[in-house]
């Protein structure tokens, strides 16, 4: 099956010009700062969505909630939030048309950062009620995976590239902005057989952990391993083999372990016999991997992302098609709870996240 990969956030405090692939510059935190246009600056950094409708949900206080997309046969995907529980669900970015995937949480838990699928570029949504803003740091489609800094500076993303008539990216790079000057550096660039995906940050925001894919002529996937490097860019360090069809990593900022998925198997060409999906954990050097989860043949666990305290992962589950939480000891899977009023049976939950406790 062909994989067609596909930075939205915040406001800086400076008004940005341009945004280049080849500049460099730092950053402030994200406290205290709003994501919307400045009416002052100019050009402002974040443009304001162009139609608004229904108010957007406000979320003042500081209690965990869970972050996710929904993929629903009978409407555009969404990004929502709910409470552990599964209670008081509320959908993000109602101001912005069209399909949201991959979002994010800002570090200080009050923005979320993702992809307008239509468009492939960027945006954030602001907890506090106020627009949605667009991010410029991608004028040009093939935007995708945004991942924001533990300090709140920058936003990591990948950016495909096309060839016209070809099949599938032709390349896919990592890249970084800085959120107060609005430069945009290239981390990595790898071109086909070799493409680079799904960034995430290291907890000291030094170095970035991706997924690598290899794609044969018709962009069937042929293996995926998962790689770090320095958040600034240099010689890259593959930590699984490619045969393991590792991908979507997530680095633990308590225990400094990777966890990731062998759901790169569905990009096969034969997705349908894509096996069985585990997560498995491996440390930064590329030593002590483990198998967390053994979950029955024909079972997938996909998009794991490790919770704020570092002991459980959150992940979709094809048991279940919605989330669930796995221990990161025992490997014991826990359904979120069902609530009819927060999910509907026919959706398939996409990408959970644990709102950051600063």
């Amino acid at each position: 099956m062909s994989r067609t990969t596909a930075v939205a956030i915040i406001v800086c405090l400076m008004a940005v010009a341009a945004c280049s692939p080849d500049a460099a510059a730092g950053a402030p935190s994200t406290a205290g700062v709003t994501v919307a246009p400045s009416p002052s600056a100019a050009p402002s950094p974040v443009a304001a969505a162009a139609s608004v409708k229904p108010a957007l949900p406000v979320i003042a206080d500081a209690d965990p909630r869970i972050l996710y997309t929904t993929h629903r046969p009978d409407a555009d995907v969404g990004v929502y939030l709910m409470r552990l529980d599964g209670t008081d669900a509320v959908q993000l970015a109602t101001d912005v048309h069209g399909s949201l995937k991959h979002p994010d949480w800002s570090p200080d838990g009050q923005h979320v950062v993702f992809i307008d699928e239509t468009t492939e570029k960027m945006w954030a949504a602001n907890l506090d009620g106020t627009p949605s803003g667009s991010i410029p740091a991608c004028d040009v489609p093939g935007c995708d995976f945004p991942a924001w800094s533990p300090d709140g500076s920058k936003l990591a993303f990948s950016r495909a590239e096309s060839d016209p008539g070809g099949i599938g990216p032709s390349a896919v790079g990592i890249y970084v902005l800085d959120l107060a000057s609005g430069d945009v550096s290239t981390v990595v660039r790898l071109e086909r057989p070799l493409l680079a995906d799904v960034p995430r940050w290291s907890p000291d925001g030094t170095r970035i952990v991706f997924g690598v894919d290899r794609m044969d002529d018709a962009a069937n996937e042929t293996g995926s391993a998962i790689a770090v490097i320095a958040a600034t860019g240099g010689e890259l360090r593959y930590l699984t083999d490619f045969a393991q069809f590792a991908y979507y990593p997530d680095w633990n900022r308590v225990t400094d372990e990777i966890v990731f998925s062998t759901e790169g198997l569905f990009f096969t060409s034969e997705p349908d016999s894509g096996g069985t999906w585990n997560l498995y954990a491996i440390r930064p050097d590329g030593n002590g991997l483990r198998q967390i989860t053994d979950v029955p043949a024909g079972q997938r666990l996909w998009n794991p992302t490790w919770t704020p305290d570092g002991t459980r992962i959150t992940a979709g589950f094809e048991d279940t098609r919605l989330g669930v939480f796995v221990d990161s000891k025992s490997g014991v899977i826990e359904p979120f709870p069902y609530v009819p009023s927060a999910l509907k049976f026919t959706d398939r939950l996409g990408r959970p996240r644990v709102r950051p406790t600063p």
